[in-house]
């Protein structure tokens, strides 16, 4: 009674009220404040939002008015995506598309988890409260890894409770799961990281059976792997058991206290969920270990009773056949989470022209949310890039034109009709036998009637190949006699021409009595258009690589292949099966010419000879002894061209579970009656790096979907079921789309998830029949399976972006970040590899470009490397670990407790025997003697400022200034048009010694520094000639060279005499350009940086920063200079062009060059304008005014005039000169 007056009560609340209700009861439940009724007063609340519809007025209200929501979203919040991926530790496993690390991807030598795994292993742990989850990751992207990651948080909790995560995965890939698990021969690169190689120890001397049993033994311990029936039959044994002889309690009873004691708190993975629906349970009766009605019936029940069961769905198909199945996918998690699970009527799915209902649409999405994970496969980075023989112009592919007849020849009304939009179909004509007898079979159909698809099994097998009588084959046969096809094609009529009998476990086949050849390639078109087709078109074209073809058929696909290759000229891997005469030269009625992979003839052999083999994949060990040793050799290195195996024939068993390689084309001869299927068998071929050991232009897969016709505009059984799987696929797409704009990761996976043409530039393909696509889009398009078979590639995530400042950390650990931090950690203990020092900054700027974190997650994985020592080693193979010193990270050698150690010390191997004091007369006589330089330099500094005051009053008179060289005086205004004066200014500054420039700066820059302004006039004019020498400081990070905007501390200058000193010893000019600057710092006093104790740690911040840095001034015209010092200190200026070498500083000393002519004539080739002027004055020249044509033809003049020119000149953003104390720096490296 009082339950029936709560839920009134709660029935009458709006959603608003209903969420707020909820919130206050979890606080309780979290705060360890709730019982057993605010659980169920919560369990109430659940049940009828669930019923509720939606109001979205009252969702923002709600989400404007929870801010401070709790921990961990709950998928009823309105902004439930939103919310999660702003958690710091979801939303740095953003997956992304990255053009660059192809081959770092593909050959890592340490497994390191995808964003997309690392986000499923933080999203589904005991840490958190979400119960399920189905993975809709596309093939080939690591969905098994996905799972067997998220069960690592539940492995060792379970098992001490003796709950064992429980797999039902389909036996056949049950192998593949356990590698997934532990595979001892991956060493340390596995899904699981180090975890079974601890639980395991050691295993050497293990090997062969003894270790497979040891690693299936340790799995057993914390996994339970069921196939479909035999988890059924698990829990009817345990109801059994427990049941006993008693007839006094319901079976029922029973049967729910077994599943809750057995599911409650453990996790179930169910692996190809899409195999658990109705439909499939027919297709599967003959299969021992497919999905029963048992299955389904048990699988609901676990879920129902089960309490605190975590449940994992996984498929890259959710929906194979119709859009309904994702009813039960999404019920079975919604019953799981004690959630009302969807009921809705067919009708009520779709309108009448096929499109969703605004209703379905609404309750997908609602409960649907919070439980999808969406990734695609074949992202065109790491996949090969799928194309079709329309992509080349093959004139055998249908991809416009499509039949517009039916089967009977009567014309499509498409209003009634699904009209074909996208599938690629490509046409076999059929002909001859194959022909007469596919009429007859269409003969058998009723006229008009939709064809079932039972109906159309036979038309399959037919329109693969046929067997006729041998009277037809013979030609022995009456037109007007019944031709009873029933007989003629599959099984029976294989047996009717083919006789065989297994030898050494190996079944061979052999023509019966007076049956032609008729699998050969001279005949075989006559009863097989699609396998003349394949083989006469590869060999024609001499397809380059590795060849799969498919086939549902053994006697109507698989057989037949195999058989028509060996006539060709194939063998098979394993031994041959085709029993007939084997080739030689000159003989008839044999097998053709051997040939060799390239499809070259053994008679123009040129090199050893390889011959071309096949394999056969399939369930039958009569024709394919072992599979496994088949596919070992198939995806070896060694076979990367098809040099051991060219061509391999798959069954069914081909289609799941299966890895293939350097596949270069796929051939589905047989339809099927939904695209799923066949874009699970092209996934095979279509794996992640599956094709990184080929060129790139040769990594690419051309896909047949081979269709037999009897003319292009008609309608046959291939054509149909191909219509019939794209109507399907466009009808699944409209909920799959759903899917991925309601999935939990839409956000983090949508960069690679959605593919623009911006995203990606077309790329040069060579396909496998050696045809060039130059320009190959791959971006995504329309209609395809990574669209969804839909018009639109495009959806919508609900979220525009989520910014750094909005990331929330509150439940951000270690732990449920740990591999992002070891993935930074790795980072960090290599570049102390490299250097001994950093800072947070370097640290983030450099960990940023290789991935997706930020300064406050490094930061936290640099805290958690110094707080326990984690020990790292530096260039020099010495340990030790990191300490924090003046906000750098420094390398602290194990061997040195001392934190105050200088950098040198850190950097370098020294000796041990280190003098430990200083003699004190020393101190005092470096200090007597550093008193009297400092007054040296204040004489000289007082002279400099006097002589520049001299100079500074001269140029800016208010005639025209002009250069005073000795008794000369020059004037370059009327031959160089706005001439700017503070050139002369510069000029005199680059005369200056290396002391000199120092003192002057000294004293300029000081002030600066001290008062924030330079009063004088001159001293600000030297402070601006100068900005680029100045060293700046912005938190820790120190810049040089057009770095405006932060706070001066000092200066540098290039050392004249150490890259002299340096050239004396044969070093040459450009090698270790550092080593030629000093650098100063004002602290209360001038500190050369190499007395500080970080100085090192500055000068090294400088370098990296200039590196870094595009500097504009660098960026030169196309004759240009720069002003340096000779050994004696004479300042000359070297003008470059094209013609220099770069062992030393490039171009010409102007002086230097040997003829006036040779200068005048670089002024007339280079400078025109300027020369134009030169002559113009020159030719103006009286006779009295012959000494200064004599000065103004003179060698100085004109070396002066160049440097003037380029000293003044600039275009746009090109610079002609460059400064004497920043040219070196253009060729740092």
């Amino acid at each position: 009674m009082e339950k029936d007056k709560k839920y009134k009560y709660l029935i009458q609340r709006n959603f608003e009220e209903l969420y707020n209700i909820y919130y206050n009861n979890k606080r309780k439940i979290i705060q360890k404040k709730g019982n057993d009724e605010t659980r169920r007063m919560m369990k109430m609340i659940r049940e009828i939002i669930d019923r509720k519809e939606f109001n979205e007025d009252e969702l923002e209200r709600i989400k404007n008015n929870n801010k401070d929501y709790l921990s961990y979203p709950d998928i009823h919040h309105p902004d439930f995506v939103y919310e999660l991926s702003r958690k710091a530790e979801f939303f740095h496993c953003k997956s992304l598309l990255n053009r660059i690390d192809l081959d770092q991807k593909c050959y890592s030598k340490d497994f390191e988890l995808g964003n997309h795994q690392q986000f499923l292993k933080a999203f589904m742990n005991r840490m958190t409260p979400y119960n399920g989850l189905l993975i809709f990751h596309g093939v080939g992207v690591g969905k098994t890894c996905s799972a067997v990651t998220i069960s690592n948080s539940f492995r060792d909790i379970y098992k001490k409770d003796d709950k064992k995560i429980v797999c039902l995965v389909s036996k056949n890939i049950q192998p593949n799961w356990r590698k997934t698990i532990y595979d001892p021969s991956k060493g340390e690169d596995q899904c699981t990281g180090d975890t079974f190689k601890h639980i395991i120890g050691d295993l050497d001397g293990v090997v062969g059976k003894g270790l497979e049993r040891k690693v299936k033994r340790t799995i057993k311990q914390y996994y339970e792997f069921y196939g479909y029936q035999q988890f059924a039959n698990k829990i009817k044994n345990l109801v059994k058991n427990k049941m006993g002889n008693r007839k006094d309690i319901p079976i029922k009873e029973v049967e729910k206290s077994v599943i809750k004691s057995y599911f409650s708190n453990r996790l179930l993975i169910i692996d190809e969920a899409h195999n658990l629906r109705d439909d499939n349970l027919k297709v599967n009766q003959k299969n021992k270990d497919g999905p029963s009605k048992d299955t389904i019936k048990y699988l609901d029940k676990v879920v129902k009773y089960s309490d605190n069961m975590r449940l994992i769905l996984m498929s890259a198909t959710p929906m194979f056949n119709k859009p309904s199945e994702i009813i039960w996918l999404l019920n079975m998690l919604l019953k799981n989470d004690k959630r009302v699970p969807i009921s809705i009527k067919p009708k009520q799915i779709f309108q009448s022209d096929g499109n969703l209902t605004d209703y379905a649409r609404g309750i997908i999405k609602q409960k649907s949310k919070g439980y999808i994970s969406y990734l695609r496969g074949e992202n065109p980075i790491t996949f090969p890039i799928r194309i079709y023989p329309d992509d080349y112009n093959d004139k055998l592919c249908i991809s416009d034109k499509y039949p517009i007849y039916d089967i009977w020849n009567k014309k499509y009304n498409f209003n009634e009709t699904y009209q074909f939009k996208f599938l690629k179909m490509y046409y076999n004509q059929i002909r001859d036998y194959q022909l007469l007898i596919y009429k007859e079979y269409i003969k058998s159909l009723s006229i008009g009637q939709k064809l079932q698809i039972e109906s159309t099994g036979p038309g399959k097998q037919i329109s693969n190949i046929v067997y006729p009588s041998i009277e037809i084959l013979n030609d022995e046969y009456d037109e007007e006699d019944d031709i009873n096809f029933s007989k003629m094609y599959g099984i029976e009529g294989f047996n009717n021409l083919i006789k065989s009998k297994i030898k050494n476990n190996r079944r061979i086949y052999e023509y019966r009595k007076d049956v032609p050849p008729f699998f050969s390639l001279e005949m075989i078109h006559m009863v097989s258009s699609k396998i003349h087709t394949i083989l006469s078109g590869l060999k024609t074209r001499k397809a380059k690589g590795i060849i799969f073809i498919y086939s549902e058929f053994i006697t109507s696909g698989v057989i037949p292949l195999g058989l028509a290759l060996e006539h060709m000229g194939f063998e098979k891997y394993s031994g041959n099966h085709l029993k007939y005469p084997e080739w030689k030269k000159g003989s008839k009625n044999t097998k053709d010419e051997p040939i060799d992979y390239l499809w070259n003839p053994i008679s123009k052999k040129k090199r050893e000879f390889k011959r071309a083999k096949y394999i056969i994949l399939s369930g039958d060990t009569d024709i394919s002894p072992d599979n496994e040793n088949d596919i070992k050799a198939l995806v070896s290195d060694n076979n990367k061209n098809g040099e051991n195996i060219k061509i391999v024939i798959g069954s069914v068993v081909a289609s799941e579970g299966l890895d293939l390689k350097n596949i270069r084309e796929i051939h589905i001869l047989d339809p099927w009656y939904h695209l799923y299927r066949i874009e699970q068998i092209i996934g095979r071929g279509i794996r992640f790096c599956s094709h990184i050991n080929l060129p790139n232009e040769e990594r690419n897969v051309t896909i047949f979907l081979h269709a037999a016709c009897e003319r292009r505009n008609k309608e046959s059984i291939d054509t149909y079921l191909y219509r019939m799987a794209e109507e399907k696929a466009n009808l699944i797409g409209g909920v799959e789309m759903i899917l991925k704009e309601n999935s939990i990761d839409c956000y983090l996976n949508k960069h690679i998830n959605m593919i623009k043409p911006q995203d990606i530039l077309p790329v040069k393909l060579r396909t496998s029949r050696r045809r060039l696509l130059k320009s190959f889009e791959v971006h995504d398009k329309k209609y395809t399976k990574i669209c969804s078979f839909s018009k639109t590639c495009d959806y919508s995530c609900g979220i525009n972006s989520i910014q750094t400042k909005d990331i929330n950390y509150d439940t951000f650990t270690f732990n449920n970040s740990k591999d992002l931090l070891l993935s930074i950690q790795k980072i960090i203990r290599e570049l102390y590899e490299i250097n001994n020092y950093y800072n947070l900054n370097e640290f983030e700027e450099i960990i940023t470009k290789l991935i997706d974190t930020n300064k406050i997650i490094i930061y936290y994985a640099l805290f958690n490397l110094i707080d326990n020592k984690i020990t790292i080693w530096n260039k020099f193979k010495i340990s030790g670990y990191i300490i924090n010193k003046n906000n750098y990270y420094l390398f602290q050698p194990h061997n040195n407790n001392d934190r105050n150690v200088p950098l040198y010390y850190r950097n370098n191997k020294v000796k041990d025997n280190l003098t430990t004091h200083i003699p004190l007369k020393g101190v005092i006589n470096k200090e007597k003697k550093k008193k009297k330089e400092t007054e040296k330099e204040q004489e000289k500094q007082r002279t400099i400022q006097t002589s520049f005051n001299d100079i500074y009053n001269k140029i800016n008179k208010k005639n025209k200034s002009k250069l005073e060289l000795g008794k000369n005086k020059y004037d370059f205004h009327p031959f160089i048009s706005s001439l700017n004066k503070d050139i002369y200014l510069d000029y005199y500054i680059d005369q200056l010694k290396y002391q000199e420039k120092i003192i002057l700066l000294k004293e300029i820059v000081k002030e600066y520094i001290k008062t924030g302004e330079i009063k004088d006039k001159l001293n600000q004019t030297i402070f601006r000639l100068f900005s680029n020498n100045l060293i700046k400081k912005e938190n820790e990070d120190y810049h040089i060279i057009e770095s405006d905007k932060y706070d001066v501390v000092g200066f540098f200058i290039c050392n004249t005499d150490t890259f002299y000193e340096r050239k004396r010893k044969n070093k040459k000019e450009l090698d270790n350009i550092e080593d030629n600057f000093n650098y100063y710092i004002f602290n209360e006093q001038w500190n050369e940086i190499n007395d500080l104790d970080d100085g090192l740690l500055i000068k090294n911040n400088i370098l990296r920063n200039i590196r870094k840095k595009e500097i504009s001034i660098f960026n030169v015209t196309k004759v240009w200079g720069f002003s340096f010092k000779l050994e004696n200190q004479k300042h000359v200026i070297k003008i470059v062009n094209k013609k220099f070498g770069m062992n030393n500083l490039p171009g010409k000393i102007v002086e230097n060059i040997a003829q006036r002519n040779s200068i005048k004539k670089i002024i007339s080739d280079e400078f025109k304008d300027e020369y134009k002027k030169y002559n113009q004055i020159i030719s103006n020249l009286t006779s009295e005014d012959k000494k200064y044509s004599k000065l103004l033809e003179s060698k100085e003049f004109l070396a002066l005039f160049i440097e003037m020119i380029l000293r003044n000149k600039k275009k746009k953003d090109r610079y002609s000169f460059i400064p004497y104390d920043l040219i070196l720096f253009k060729y740092l490296t």
